[in-house]
């Protein structure tokens, strides 16, 4: 059950305008990023503050670009310390994991995802419907 989300736009400092690449896989607009995105000590701050210090699951990787993140920024964190790779559950449940991404483990499940892939947020919901429906067996 979610019982809390979390979502913020980063405003880049590199590249700060959004390729059309991007906008196609994301559906994350440059109005957005203008109008709603922060810098990214602030989201790595509010991000930090929402999760408590507590530890975190990504979809495996995730910890690698927000370290690259934090050397860019000067920011003495390690997130390696933090995220775990959700991979792993799954495969430790003989889900062959690496076939998907966390907006297709749904797939395996046959659970319909009616967000959009690559989006963070509809992404964590897809995890979490897959892992409810992996333990609920």
């Amino acid at each position: 059950m979610e019982v809390d989300s979390f979502q913020c736009f980063v405003k880049p400092r590199i590249n700060a305008t959004l390729s059309d690449f991007f906008v196609s896989l994301t559906e994350i607009t440059q109005a957005q990023i203008d109008t709603d995105g922060i810098d990214f000590a602030a989201a790595l701050q509010q991000f930090m503050d929402w999760t408590k210090n507590r530890e975190a699951y990504s979809f495996g990787g995730d910890e690698e670009i927000l370290q690259i993140n934090c050397e860019l920024y000067n920011i003495p964190r390690t997130m390696k310390n933090i995220f775990h790779d959700a991979r792993d559950v799954f495969r430790q449940a003989g889900i062959p994991a690496e076939k998907y991404n966390s907006g297709t483990i749904n797939k395996y499940f046959n659970i319909p995802n009616n967000d959009t892939e690559h989006n963070a947020l509809a992404d964590a919901r897809n995890i979490l419907s897959s892992l409810k429906t992996l333990y609920s067996k």
